[in-house]
């Protein structure tokens, strides 16, 4: 137990050290950390509930990837790290979300957002987010009643749309987003600082409403098969105001309790 307690701090630290290394060091070792968690997943059984224990540890920064995400949280995901913890606890498993960002202080050049190329080279760019959050819900596991209430109390929230997929039905979308792709990320740009404020805000990013089952990168480490046994109904939320933080994980949190559900497999339980 001591042995492990040791190397999960050691690839915490190694993860957190790696962006004061040189680049190439840095894409060897990075490499290295996508082996180690890419074996994990590997040979992690088809459980659930061992999928479930898997990504928390991702979450903590105990794991470097998942099937689904090619490298550690983004740093815009830092403060929400301690709610999408507590989905796990009701059984919920994240696979995707961003934070509410109004546009803020303008950017020039290089990259947007830290990651992306910008689609004017050297523009001056802003942006604002929408939240939201994808994530499994195993049916399999959880009373039918409290979850259908649960999924009932989503939907009815007039602050967010909803849209989910049942296991037995994955081609039929659910819920009440109107659209087959929402916007949460629109940037405007000008090459003039004093022309930004006039220029038209475009969709920059949208999350699709289509099922997990769908998704290329989950053929990697059968994904989909170690989680089928929960027979997971794929639910995303996600904030319809550009203007107001609906503060998703919350809602989603209290709609959980509200339903009933319990924190029955937070890791002293699991």
């Amino acid at each position: 137990m001591m042995l492990l307690l040791f190397v999960l701090a050691w690839l915490k630290a190694l993860v957190a050290a790696l962006r004061n290394i040189p680049r190439e060091m840095r894409k060897s070792l990075q490499l290295e950390l996508i082996n180690i968690a890419g074996k994990e997943w590997e040979n992690a059984s088809a459980d659930y509930l061992k999928v479930l224990k898997l990504n928390r540890r991702f979450i903590r920064g105990e794991l470097y990837c998942t099937p689904y995400h090619f490298g550690p949280l983004d740093e815009e995901t830092n403060p929400l790290r301690a709610n999408l913890l507590r989905f796990h606890d009701f059984g919920l498993l994240t696979t995707n979300s961003q934070p509410f960002r109004e546009a803020g202080t303008p950017v020039q050049g290089g990259s947007w957002h830290g990651c992306c190329p910008d689609p004017i080279p050297n523009a001056f760019s802003h942006s604002r987010q929408r939240p939201y959050v994808k994530f499994l819900l195993p049916s399999a596991q959880i009373d039918p009643q409290q979850y259908q209430r649960f999924i009932d109390g989503l939907v009815g929230r007039d602050e967010i749309f909803t849209t989910y997929f049942l296991p037995e039905d994955t081609e039929t979308k659910l819920g009440n987003i109107p659209r087959d792709a929402h916007p949460v990320t629109i940037l405007r740009q000008a090459l003039d600082l004093n022309l930004l404020e006039f220029a038209k805000w475009e969709g920059f990013t949208w999350v699709n409403s289509q099922p997990v089952a769908e998704w290329p990168a989950m053929d990697y480490c059968n994904f989909n098969g170690k989680v089928a046994a929960g027979k997971p109904i794929e639910v995303m939320v996600a904030g319809k105001s550009w203007d107001e933080d609906p503060d998703i994980l919350e809602i989603v949190l209290a709609e959980a309790e509200k339903a009933g559900m319990k924190p029955r497999f937070a890791e002293e339980s699991t």
